[in-house]
This record gives C-alpha cells, sequence and structure tokens, in this order.
C-alpha cells in the first residue's frame, strides 16, 4: 500500500487496511459496503461509518495525487484509465482483497 503512495500515518489508511483485512477474511461483506464494512471498521476504531468513509476516500484521493504514477498503473491496470480518474472506495478495496488472495494462494 505505501509503495502506492498511501500515507501510513492518514487515519483513512488504517481504515482502509483494517477493511481489508475485514473483507480477506469475510468475502461477502464487499456485497454491501457501507451497510456492512464501514460500520464494523468503524465498531472497531471507535468511530462513524461516515467519518471511515470519508477518510478512506481521501488516503485513496492522496495516494492517487502524490503516488507513483506507474506503480498505480501496474497494480491497478483496468481502474487506472488515463490515470485522471481516481477509483472508487469499493473498487479500491476490492482489488487489495483480490491482491492478497492471489498472493496467499500463490504461497499455497
Amino acid at each position: 500500500m505505501i509503495k502506492c503512495g498511501f500515507q501510513a500515518r492518514q487515519k483513512g489508511y488504517r481504515y482502509l487496511r483494517e477493511a481489508v483485512w475485514i473483507a480477506c477474511q469475510e468475502p461477502d461483506v464487499l456485497i454491501s459496503v457501507t451497510k456492512r464494512l464501514y460500520p464494523e471498521v468503524a465498531k472497531r476504531f471507535n468511530t462513524t461509518d461516515k467519518q471511515v468513509e470519508r477518510a478512506i476516500r481521501n488516503a485513496i484521493e492522496t495516494a492517487w495525487s502524490n503516488g507513483e504514477p506507474e506503480t498505480l498503473k501496474a497494480f491497478f491496470e483496468e481502474i487506472y484509465g488515463d490515470g485522471t480518474i481516481r477509483p472508487t472506495n469499493t473498487e479500491v478495496i476490492e482489488k487489495m482483497v483480490g491482491f492478497f488472495r492471489s498472493t496467499k494462494n500463490s504461497k499455497d
């Protein structure tokens, strides 16, 4: 995540990392990110689901603005396009979950 431009000091980074971890453990939460995933992350950090969504969005915007374009393009492939439109929170979470699942499966 750091290589893509995400900054560990941001709350959104921590929320995003937790959201990816939860979604790796329970893939069905990706069906309803706003109703299931954000509230679960919010509960773990003692905050609101709205703050979780906003902080993750901010972390993605920061990474998209300040990250290395070639790294972002390599990781986000089809989502990246020409780099002018940032992906949604759900697209980023799904992409990261897919990456970690494929990495785990290749080690098995």
